[in-house]
């Protein structure tokens, strides 16, 4: 699964995924939202 289909899935954009990556550490921080 690509960042894109991530964000996608979400309702989010690739630059929206990549400043959660970067300020809650990764797919963790997704895990918690899901």
């Amino acid at each position: 699964m690509s960042v894109k289909d991530i964000a996608r899935d979400l309702g989010i954009s690739e630059a929206t995924f990549y400043n959660w990556k970067s300020k809650y550490g990764g797919m963790e921080a997704l895990m918690l939202s899901g």
